[in-house]
């Protein structure tokens, strides 16, 4: 995220992470926080991330402008969309190949 006082500029970072492999990660590293942030997607951890609009047909990152003159409720739909789209399906993927049900998701 980037921006002004007039705009921020954003993207939408994707990420799964199993609680027993952030645990034991945490372990080795205790410097890493309680719990991930997809903020920051450079753990070293080999868990599977995305940024949002790399999954899309376009497969190109993608960012969003909010600021004067920018309506906020068509960003917001068509982020709300191709969360639905694209996003859920690739972060059930990942579940399922991280071996994560909802108790285990960080």
């Amino acid at each position: 995220m980037s921006g002004t006082a007039a705009e921020v500029k954003f993207t939408v970072n994707l990420a799964v992470i199993n609680k027993n492999t952030w645990t034991k990660a945490r372990e080795e590293w205790p410097h890493l926080p309680e719990r991930p942030s997809s903020a920051n997607l450079s753990y070293g951890i080999g868990a599977p991330t995305e940024r949002l609009g790399k999954l899309t047909p376009q497969a190109a990152d993608k960012w969003w402008l909010v600021g004067s003159g920018v309506e906020l409720e068509a960003v917001a739909e068509e982020i709300a969309s191709l969360i639905d789209r694209f996003g859920l399906p690739w972060l059930s993927h990942q579940m399922d190949q991280q071996g994560c049900n909802e108790s285990q998701a960080g």
